[in-house]
């Protein structure tokens, strides 16, 4: 599988290009959409229980999973260059489903009347979250914004008007 993500400022969508083989498929994901399926699915894949193995019972580490699960062949990018096909507005994702099991997710995407569903092993999904908390990270996605203090952290208190005499 190959997969690309690519920042559209003017849109300001990432666009996900998925190929397998001979197919292709793109779709536009927006920052809240993006967002909600990194945490969603972090926190399934830190839910559901890995297989047991026979004879070892040591304790659950998600990180070091997602570590050596980045050191095998997992989806890449391909050099091709995404921006130089023009987007579609079918490519537009509205909502996601995330099914996390032991051994995989399955991911569906739909908008505009279609729908795009792939299943990736538990190995690629820790390979697309990278590649997509990475592409997030980098164009500002995970900045949250430093508010003052005095900006609605109080409760609003009544305004008082001055007494006229």
């Amino acid at each position: 599988m190959n997969l690309d993500v690519y920042y559209s400022a003017e849109e300001d969508r990432l666009r996900l290009s998925l190929r397998d083989h001979n197919n292709r498929t793109d779709c536009w994901l927006s920052r809240r959409i993006l967002l909600a399926w990194i945490n969603g699915w972090l926190r399934q894949l830190d839910a559901v229980n890995l297989p047991q193995v026979a004879g070892v019972d040591l304790p659950r580490d998600l990180g070091a999973e997602h570590r050596l699960s980045l050191e095998f062949d997992g989806p890449v990018s391909a050099p091709e260059v995404l921006h130089t096909i023009p987007p579609r507005s079918e490519w537009l994702r509205e909502t996601l489903s995330l099914t996390v099991q032991a051994t995989g997710s399955v991911l569906t995407l739909n908008g505009q009347g279609n729908q795009m569903s792939f299943e990736l092993t538990r190995k690629e999904s820790h390979a697309v979250l990278d590649m997509l908390a990475a592409k997030a990270r980098v164009v500002g996605w995970l900045d949250t914004p430093q508010w003052p203090v005095w900006l609605g952290t109080s409760e609003p208190q009544p305004r008082r008007h001055p007494q006229r005499g």
